[in-house]
């Protein structure tokens, strides 16, 4: 009479193991294409944001403007301002206002109009940033958040890696991006 064989534990023992270490090494592969993913959003933002900033600036030299100025005409909807250097710091928001008129300092909510109105909220920004007017967010898992800018400089941070930030100082128009 025949014997049906099966397999031995043993058997099955190595099969697990190699299935785990099989297991193990595409997590270790995975968990590197997602800060590769992470970084190239950083980076491609990083180049789309530092291209705007200087297009914006160059159309304020051409414009022959000496000094800051508020809702400069003919870029993007017009609602666009500048400081003495030329360099945007404010920009139309989300609630219906067609003008801007302030031309002080940076702030939270000033540096997420400055992304949203040149980037056209691509990337989003996440609710969790500093600012206290929640129209100028993305209300549901941002990519980006905003921190409170230091020295006049924009700080946007990757919202899946904390030490991943792109930086706008609106002094002399230079985006860097830091973390990677």
């Amino acid at each position: 009479m025949p014997q049906a064989r099966g397999f031995t534990l043993i058997e099955l023992v190595v099969v697990i193991i190699v299935l785990a270490i099989l297991a193990v090494t595409a997590t270790a592969k995975f968990v590197d294409l997602a800060d590769e993913a992470n970084e190239a959003v950083a980076k491609g933002t990083t180049g789309a944001l530092a291209e705007v900033i200087e297009r914006a600036h160059l159309f304020w030299q051409l414009k022959g403007i000496d000094g800051q100025i508020a809702d400069l005409p003919d870029l993007l909807d017009g609602t666009v301002n500048f400081n003495n250097a030329g360099y945007p710091i404010e920009a139309a928001d989300l609630s219906g206002s067609q003008t801007n008129t302030i031309l002080d300092p940076v702030n939270a909510n000033r540096c997420a109009r400055v992304w949203n109105a040149f980037l056209d909220h691509n990337p989003e920004l996440d609710s969790s940033g500093v600012g206290d007017k929640q129209y100028y967010y993305n209300i549901n898992d941002g990519v980006f958040r905003v921190e409170e800018p230091v020295s006049g400089t924009c700080i946007y941070t990757l919202m899946d890696d904390n030490d991943i930030q792109i930086r706008y100082n609106t002094n002399n128009g230079e985006v860097t991006l830091t973390g990677v």
